[in-house]
């Protein structure tokens, strides 16, 4: 684990409840249609290939995830975090964002525009 994942992981066992799903393989071949992640904190351990990726779940279905989710990437490669199919990450439509080996992704749900915000912490 490197100094940002550790730290993202020891704030994930903060006051506040979480839900850490561990242990995860980021979907091969890449794409927007990898299974969507439930719960708030993820961590992924296999990427086999650059590029490999996950999706993040619709904003149409308001409670269907949390209001934040994380994207704990402790493998050795990057991967690319999508929007659901319609929905748009940063303000593009099918959007997606790299996050580098070793690096924390923080996707914000915006519900006044529809719109994942995303950011990589390294």
């Amino acid at each position: 684990m490197t100094a940002t994942t550790t730290a993202m992981m020891l704030a994930a066992q903060g006051p506040w409840p979480t839900v850490t799903i561990d242990n995860l393989t980021a979907f091969a071949g890449g794409g927007q249609t990898a299974p969507c992640m439930r719960g708030q904190v993820h961590r992924f351990v296999r990427v086999l290939s650059t590029g490999d990726s996950a999706c993040l779940p619709s904003l149409a279905q308001r409670d269907e995830s949390a209001r934040m989710i994380w994207v704990v990437n402790d493998s050795s490669n990057s991967m690319n975090v999508f929007a659901f199919v319609g929905d748009t990450m940063n303000g593009s439509l099918n959007g997606s964002l790299a996050v580098a080996a070793g690096a924390v992704g923080m996707f914000l749900k915006v519900d006044a525009t529809l719109d994942w915000r995303g950011h990589v912490l390294t």
